[in-house]
């Protein structure tokens, strides 16, 4: 049991971890130092909230700006139009067929919400002076399909986590996404610890959850301790940013310590 839990685990984190490198891969033709300067112009608009809800990347203009929100928007709508639709009710009473039918559709009308979308960002980012370096149609052909691939692959990473790991998919890479920009810069094993907690709704075995996070390499020790957990000095961990090669990015952060 605890090696099934521990498996699930690991593959929580590997999958979050593979979400999170995600965010640093930009999107190709454009001048990244440009798109910071039009960030930082941007602090506190509703661009702001979008980074904080992609982990990121629209603050660094990644392959998964869009996110996982079109998806999430595809199955509302679907759920509203249920109530005037009879067939779609037919599919939801319909057991598992009907789900996986229901699925189907709300993919489809993803990847439509997707690629409308990203071809709507793709025209406006080409508006912006000095920020595409071979502005053109074929700028926004391959913006396009590479933000629409970014968020199909996110649908079924989270799936993936649904079925091999712990929680559910969507709601974790939602979580996730927010946890990452909103955490402190520092922080002790115990406050992640609590926070993986809160987005798996499970209690984890304290040793095991810091053997796998150290062994993962998500964290490095900064040098630094904290009083403030009411014993003894904790030591102040920090996500590898530098192996991620993060550069800084606005957003909605919580106080650094």
């Amino acid at each position: 049991m605890r090696s099934e839990l521990a498996r699930r685990i690991a593959f929580t984190l590997g999958a979050l971890l593979l979400f999170r490198l995600g965010t640093y891969i930009p999107v190709p033709g454009i001048n990244p130092a440009v798109w910071n300067q039009f960030m930082r112009a941007q602090d506190g608009s509703i661009l702001g909230v979008f980074n904080v809800m992609s982990a990121g990347a629209v603050g660094r203009l990644s392959i998964f700006a869009l996110g996982i929100l079109p998806y999430v928007s595809a199955a509302v709508i679907l759920q509203l139009v249920a109530y005037f639709s009879a067939r779609l009710r037919r599919l939801q009473s319909s057991g598992e067929s009907g789900r996986r039918r229901l699925e189907t559709y709300t993919r489809i009308f993803t990847l439509a919400m997707a690629l409308f979308q990203s071809a709507g960002i793709a025209s406006a980012l080409a508006d912006i002076d000095r920020l595409v370096t071979a502005p053109g149609p074929l700028f926004v052909v391959s913006v396009t399909l590479t933000m629409t691939g970014g968020t199909m692959f996110l649908i079924w990473l989270s799936r993936q986590i649904t079925l091999r790991g712990l929680g559910n998919g969507v709601a974790l890479i939602l979580c996730t996404g927010v946890i990452f920009e909103l955490m402190n810069a520092k922080f002790t094993l115990t406050e992640l610890q609590r926070t993986a907690e809160a987005i798996s709704g499970r209690r984890l075995h304290k040793q095991n959850f810091r053997r796998l996070v150290e062994t993962g390499a998500l964290v490095e020790e900064t040098g630094d301790t904290t009083t403030a957990t009411g014993g003894r000095p904790a030591a102040l961990f920090r996500f590898r940013r530098e192996v991620l090669q993060e550069r800084p990015s606005p957003g909605l952060r919580l106080g650094a310590r």
